[in-house]
């Protein structure tokens, strides 16, 4: 038998996942990205027009610039 103590530890370590699908595609963005200091910045992108935030995160990658500036910069330009 464990003690109580334990139990109720183990459920405060799990992690929820996220509500929407949007989160997800923030989540690995900011996984990505070496500088990421304006994470807001990134779940308003992926909240507003999910299909260009990956498109710009695709475009990062072939590039190899996984910077935050270069992103956000990225998805302006193909939001509209």
């Amino acid at each position: 038998m464990q003690p109580i103590g334990k139990i109720f530890k183990a459920k405060t370590e799990t992690k929820k996942p996220p509500k929407y699908p949007w989160q997800e595609t923030a989540l690995e963005i900011i996984e990505y990205l070496e500088d990421c200091e304006k994470k807001s910045s990134i779940f308003k992108c992926c909240k507003q027009n999910e299909r260009a935030a990956r498109f710009a995160l695709n475009d990062i990658k072939e590039l190899n610039k996984p910077f935050t500036l270069y992103f956000l910069k990225v998805f302006n330009i193909n939001k509209g």
